[in-house]
């Protein structure tokens, strides 16, 4: 399962885990300077 790309955020970014988009790989999101996230910082590839 190839989950592609994670979706882009305004004011941050994230970085792939292990630079792969497939089933279990992880993305970690970060906020820019004088943001704060709303939400969980990782996101997993899964099956659905």
């Amino acid at each position: 399962v190839d989950c592609g790309e994670p979706e882009s955020t305004e004011h941050g970014h994230y970085t792939l885990t292990s630079n792969a988009t497939y089933y279990g790989a992880a993305a970690i999101y970060e906020c820019d300077s004088n943001y704060e996230l709303d939400g969980f910082a990782r996101r997993l590839c899964l099956e659905n």
